[in-house]
């Protein structure tokens, strides 16, 4: 994951603090295995799954009004999880976390509102909550 194709749009810097943030928040082990997983992607790899994730990051803003528990919207965080199983191995209780994280991570908060939607980041979190209780998953609240 210190490849530039896996932080578009991020300094060198930044990519550097997103990596020793991982791997305090998630373990060396996911972070050796998202390098592993995507080794031999090659810049279309990279191009098709970065359009993928904003389908369906585009999918949950627009359906927003709709509410975090609506089946349009659990269906696209099904779909979200699959999206981040092709670089780790992301249980229900890592998605939580990414569900706090990008509620919670001023770069998150900031790219989520100025990309999406305003309500974006607690949205999602409220959304991947919804989605892990409806499997009866811990979520903390």
């Amino acid at each position: 994951m210190n490849d530039n194709k896996n932080y578009s749009g991020f300094s060198k810097e930044q990519q550097k603090r997103y990596e020793r943030e991982i791997r305090q928040k998630f373990g060396k082990a996911k972070f050796d295995e998202s390098k592993r997983r995507t080794a031999s992607w090659q810049k279309e790899d990279y191009l098709k799954m970065q359009q993928e994730g904003e389908r369906i990051f585009t999918i949950i803003r627009d359906n927003i009004s709709r509410g975090a528990e609506s089946p349009e919207v659990r269906a696209q965080i099904g779909k979200l999880k699959d999206w981040l199983n092709h670089y780790y191995a992301c249980d229900d209780e890592m998605l939580m976390g990414l569900g706090h994280m990008y509620n919670e991570h001023p770069d998150f908060v900031k790219m989520w509102k100025t990309k999406y939607h305003e309500k974006m980041p607690e949205f999602l979190y409220q959304a991947i909550d919804a989605y892990c209780r409806g499997k009866g998953v811990a979520t903390g609240n």
